[in-house]
């Protein structure tokens, strides 16, 4: 081996970093020729050879990115959705663990996407979630017993703790109810009209969550996830008339909506906020 690394016209960094441009990006055409210069043809050409771990190294990186974002694969069909992948490893190379390496893609989508971009990214955005929910640690699930400790005075100053699996997702385009469809076995159409949706994911145990909120629970639930006290939080849903009218009696439609989004694991814990002086 020492002998070997002794015969290169260039030094081991410079022969490693010229690989790496080769397999990663392609390579420029002025590296790539001097990259021939240092492989053995063996029977193939160096090109040819190079290309091999570049098409291997493409082949799993969108293996990944397919296995996180089959939404929005379907999408685009398989030959756009490979095209986008192969801009994404150009313009953002993976660093660390596979798990996490399409963090970034719902935000390259909303970019670069070849069609339906916003579509796209909000489509991204919730199948990271998904990923999200599955790879975040376990935490405590705060249970409504334990939330049935609080007196009415603590309420004043209690907030939930969110799980580290949770997120709160705000859309233009219904995309929960697209990727249920296409889960069902439909072949549905993408959404022409923008129509807001507003999307909890969360992980209880082995089970992910996804639901779907109403406008006016979503409200509640951000201000919730803001760190609001529950009473703060809680303060105008029940003189809220498009509760009364659309979902029914504000107390039970609370008090169900609550016992869902404990089920799901939605809050760890509370915490005791410090009252402010008036």
């Amino acid at each position: 081996m020492t002998a070997a690394l002794e015969r290169l016209p260039v030094g081991l960094g410079e022969a490693q970093g010229l690989l790496f441009d080769a397999v990663a990006y392609a390579g420029d055409p002025a590296n790539a020729a001097r990259l021939a210069a240092l492989v053995t043809e063996n029977g193939m050409p160096a090109g040819r050879r190079v290309a091999i771990y570049r098409d291997a190294y493409r082949a799993r990186l969108v293996e990944c990115l397919l296995d996180d974002y089959p939404t929005v694969a379907h999408l685009f069909g398989e030959t756009a959705f490979r095209d986008l992948c192969h801009d994404y490893i150009r313009d953002v190379p993976p660093g660390g663990s596979l798990n996490f390496y399409g963090a970034r893609f719902a935000e390259y989508c909303f970019h670069h996407a070849p069609g339906h971009a916003r579509l796209a990214s909000e489509l991204a955005a919730l199948e990271w979630a998904l990923v999200k929910a599955v790879h975040e640690s376990d935490a405590q699930t705060l249970t409504p017993e334990r939330l049935a400790e609080l007196s009415i005075a603590d309420w004043e100053t209690a907030a939930l703790v969110p799980s580290p699996t949770l997120t709160l997702l705000t859309t233009t385009y219904p995309v929960n109810e697209y990727l249920q469809l296409l889960r069902d076995g439909g072949a549905p159409e993408p959404p022409v009209e923008p129509a807001p949706s507003w999307v909890v994911v969360c992980r209880s145990g082995l089970e992910v969550w996804r639901i779907d909120l109403p406008r006016q629970l979503a409200g509640v639930f951000a201000a919730l996830l803001s760190g609001k006290p529950l009473a703060l939080a809680l303060a105008n849903v029940a003189s809220e008339p498009l509760v009364a009218d659309a979902l029914g009696d504000p107390t039970l439609v609370l008090q169900q909506a609550f016992a869902e989004w404990m089920r799901a694991g939605c809050f760890s814990a509370f915490a005791m906020t410090p009252v402010r002086a008036p």
